[in-house]
């Protein structure tokens, strides 16, 4: 259900960047941001569904405690965008195309690698049998909604770049082919880390806590605390690298020509991704507890209220350039993340010490299908014990089945 929220929302992402040329032109931006929309987006359009369908199943992953699963995924991916996009770029010649290749590419064989990976290691969870699960008591709607606002926030997000580069694009602080090229290795960087950290994040905590969900108050806050540390260590190292050697991590994208603008952009996102770890592993452990719609509805209205109207204010009205968009954008990522962070602390502390907080009376008594669902001892005919634990209880337990 999460796949079939994202497709639609994938297809038309993928609609308005193939017509950003037509966009930025239509908006009287430079020559120069049209011809980078679309030789870039072009071919990133062609891997966007595939790309939020991929957010669906990692979040379905993390939905069923497997975050080793994300990291393994992750730690093939991120290779796999470097391994294609430095030959396309620097090989080929094929500069902004080569790097929107890159992305459709890897996009695309990080979802076929996830959909192999539930086909056979989660076969038991019936996962692919919607049919079976929308007849249970109508509760498609209920898996439904947590696809959907997982899919609307990368839809909303994606908007949010795309903004970002039209004002970037019409900033007159910089000629208009150093802005736009310093801001593609900035958000790439930032792309990149922010999908080690999260994996890294939910990973070593998973690990250090030695736990497989969040059964108290006490575990919950080991899970955020560690959860944060792990995930600021990748940033932390870049932002130490960053001040070492700048140039270090920028020729990789820009060769021998690396700029101030470049760099400054890239200063500007790294120290907002380390906002970003708290946004990105806050709104993971609440939805492993079960809240999918907080997330996401405060990185949307973070989104379209902050870090659109600052970076709009900067550019618009005060002409700042490009260093004040990106900064606006950093300025959401904070309070977003703060927000998810103090949820994160309720959450917590509502778990009582001996867990299962969001399951109805007599659940806490007996922990019944949602410690049977989920157990390891209990592998076997997982989907036939949640049916008949249904029929034996209350409609209201459909959720625990679902959930």
């Amino acid at each position: 259900n999460s796949w079939l929220f994202a497709l639609p929302l994938g297809i038309t992402a993928a609609g308005i960047a193939l017509l950003s040329e037509y966009i930025l032109k239509g908006l009287d931006q430079p020559e120069r941001a049209a011809e980078v929309a679309k030789d870039f987006l072009w071919p990133y359009a062609l891997g966007l569904p595939f790309t939020l369908m991929t957010i669906s199943n990692q979040q379905t992953m993390l939905g069923l405690n497997k975050p080793k699963y994300v990291l393994m995924m992750t730690a093939l991916n991120v290779p796999l965008i470097l391994a294609i996009g430095y030959p396309f770029i620097f090989k080929l010649g094929l500069n902004e195309t080569g790097l929107g290749s890159a992305y459709a590419i890897s996009g695309f064989s990080h979802f076929i690698s996830y959909s192999i990976l539930f086909k056979y290691k989660f076969a038991d969870y019936k996962i692919f049998d919607f049919r079976s699960l929308c007849k249970k008591d109508g509760k498609c709607a209920l898996l439904a909604s947590k696809g959907f606002w997982i899919g609307l926030y990368a839809f909303v997000e994606l908007g949010n770049v795309l903004a970002n580069t039209i004002l970037i694009g019409r900033s007159n602080n910089a000629n208009d082919d150093d802005a736009l090229s310093a801001l593609q290795p900035a958000l790439q960087y930032a792309s990149i880390v922010a999908n080690l950290t999260f994996a890294l994040g939910h990973s070593l905590t998973i690990l250090i806590t030695g736990s497989q969900k969040t059964k108290s108050h006490v575990e919950t806050k080991k899970l955020g605390v560690n959860g944060i540390w792990m995930g600021l260590t990748l940033p932390l190292t870049i932002l130490t690298v960053f001040f070492i050697d700048q140039d270090l991590l920028l020729k990789p994208f820009l060769g021998e020509d690396t700029t101030d603008l470049a760099r400054r952009l890239l200063l500007i996102n790294i120290l907002s991704q380390v906002a970003d770890t708290f946004r990105n592993i806050g709104s993971g452990i609440l939805r492993g507890v079960g809240n999918t719609s907080f997330a996401s509805n405060v990185n949307i209205v973070t989104v379209l209220c902050l870090m659109m109207p600052f970076s709009l204010i900067a550019e618009m009205i005060y002409n700042l350039g490009p260093e004040a968009v990106l900064s606006g954008r950093a300025v959401g990522i904070a309070v977003g993340a703060a927000l998810i962070s103090y949820k994160c602390i309720l959450e917590g502390r509502a778990l009582p010490e001996d867990g299962y907080a969001r399951l109805p009376q007599p659940a806490l008594e007996d922990k019944g299908c949602w410690h049977r669902l989920f157990s390891p001892k209990k592998k076997d005919n997982i989907q036939d014990q949640a049916q008949s634990e249904l029929k034996s209880q209350p409609k209201s337990w459909g959720k625990c089945i679902i959930l």
